[in-house]
């Protein structure tokens, strides 16, 4: 097995006289001590790492999930705002408030119905306010047909 030899300045001779209790010794390093070192310093520099990779990863996931988050509830209330201008636009008011302001419409007064027979159906028999039988006053009526019924323009 090989050996390894630690030198340094302070283990040259100073002159030429050497004398074995004043030069001190080589000490030799064992070479599965240093590979030891070093493979002991390689893990821990990796161990290192791998733990500053991994907290990088776990900070650039919180900052992810709190950008989703924060995308999340900008949609929500949008959601809600959608869902609050349907409710209006299918509100009648608010339909009728949109016809009169901006397509310039205007209110109309309550409808007039128009009760008369189609020339050809059969008709009810009701009482007349004469208190007529309702024979009679058909009898009267069959003479004349009824007149075509149009409706009512209240511009006139």
């Amino acid at each position: 097995m090989a050996g390894i030899a630690i030198s340094g300045p302070w283990l040259r001779s100073r002159g030429p006289a050497r004398s074995s209790q004043s030069a001190p010794r080589f000490t030799p390093v064992s070479e599965r001590l240093v590979l030891s070192i070093g493979g002991a310093l390689i893990f821990i520099t990796a161990v290192l790492n791998f733990y500053v990779f991994q907290v990088s990863v776990v900070a650039t996931s919180a900052y992810e999930a709190q950008s989703l988050e924060r995308e999340r509830e900008l949609w929500v209330a949008r959601n809600a705002q959608l869902q609050l201008e349907l409710a209006k636009a299918q509100s009648l008011r608010w339909v009728e408030y949109e016809s009169v302001q901006r397509l310039g419409m205007i209110a109309g007064d309550e409808p007039i119905y128009l009760e008369t027979p189609i020339v050809g159906e059969a008709t009810v028999d009701r009482p007349s306010p004469s208190g007529q039988s309702g024979a009679a006053s058909r009898s009267a009526d069959s003479h004349q047909p009824a007149p075509p019924t149009q409706f009512l323009d209240r511009s006139e």
